[in-house]
């Protein structure tokens, strides 16, 4: 996410560099065969002036700083897709896809949206669907629906339901594509909540049950835990469906404000590195392993994004962190440690 604090400190005289946000963490980016994020903004362009919350407008250099820093491919369905307009939503893929990354979750026509994004790694495909429950209460433009993957609830339907008609479809789509893997990035649920509601419990099932393989969360704002949800196939097979409810923040200005923000694990998020692997006999493939890193932004010291266990160990020094500081994100260290319990802590290293 991209507040205004961070485009103004980010300006660099006739241009924005948001380069430094990533150097304590690119090399974690770098060595995923595909890195993926959520980006929670628009890019409508210099001529329609730059904004931060409730309707963001964002720098292109932003999606060039991202690629330079590792990422293939973006999520780009959430609530803020819309907040500058159709047009610029189209322009906004159209900025990711000149810097060199694919987006996914949003679309410029109807054959965009049927023809999933597919990526291939050692005879592996892996295909990536995204959606969103939420559009910042802007309404979808009538005939564009096509644009962006939006699963917002009605008052006839129990949203779980609705959803799973199109996860069933989009996931057979796939498929039929020749996906070995289905990932979907989910932007749902509530924010500031450390634990998910009913909501996400429920579409994350009906995931499974059509056929995703792995679930990424956002929206909260705070991690939340992560959970293998065992799914029964037709075949009597058991089959294993990995999902984290939210990853938290990777970047943005959002900080403890009582009125507003009533957390500080605004500030922290989590680097996922999911390990797949193919039975070359069999065809099959799967999630093999999981592991991560917790993250910080340090607002004090230009938005950098900090492996927190750099902090905690003392690898990493800081002037600005003062000791009541340091208590907090050693206490938020082990807070979120421990709501990840299922998994072990790992630096990819």
């Amino acid at each position: 996410m991209m507040h205004m604090p961070q485009v103004r400190q980010a300006y660099a005289g006739g241009g924005y560099d948001f380069s430094s946000s990533f150097q304590y963490i690119k090399e974690y980016i770098r060595d995923a065969e595909y890195a993926v994020c959520n980006f929670e903004s628009t890019l409508p362009g210099e001529e329609e002036g730059y904004a931060g919350f409730p309707r963001f407008k964002s720098p292109d250099e932003i999606a060039s700083d991202l690629v330079l820093s590792g990422f293939d491919l973006i999520s780009t369905a959430n609530n803020h897709s819309l907040d500058a307009g159709i047009d610029a939503l189209f322009r906004t893929i159209d900025v990711f896809e000149k810097a060199g990354a694919k987006t996914f979750g949003t679309y410029r026509s109807r054959e965009e949206q049927k023809k999933p994004l597919i990526v291939e790694e050692n005879n592996l495909k892996i295909a990536f669907l995204a959606y969103t429950e939420s559009t910042n209460m802007i309404p979808v433009p009538a005939g564009k629906e096509f644009s962006i993957n939006y699963i917002g609830a009605s008052s006839d339907v129990p949203i779980e339901k609705k959803a799973a008609e199109v996860f069933k479809r989009d996931i057979e789509i796939c498929r039929s594509y020749g996906a070995d893997i289905v990932a979907v990035y989910m932007h749902w649920g509530q924010e500031y909540r450390t634990e998910p509601v009913q909501t996400q419990k429920d579409l994350a099932a009906a995931l499974a049950e059509s056929g995703a393989d792995i679930i990424l969360g956002s929206h909260p704002h705070v991690v939340q835990p992560m959970e293998f949800i065992t799914e029964k196939e037709n075949s009597g097979a058991k089959r294993d469906v990995f999902v984290a409810y939210s990853m938290g923040n990777f970047l943005s200005n959002q900080h403890y404000r009582p009125r507003s923000v009533p957390t500080h694990e605004v500030e922290y998020g989590k680097i996922l590195n999911i390990i797949l692997k193919k039975n070359r006999l069999t065809g099959k493939a799967y999630v093999d392993d999981v592991q991560y890193v917790l993250t910080w932004v340090n607002r004090e010291s230009g938005h950098k994004i900090i492996p927190l266990h750099s902090v905690v160990y003392g690898d990493y020094e800081c002037p600005q962190i003062c000791s009541l500081k340091r208590e907090e994100i050693e206490n938020t260290w082990e807070e979120i440690s421990e709501r990840l319990d299922n998994f072990d802590h790992a630096s990819f290293e």
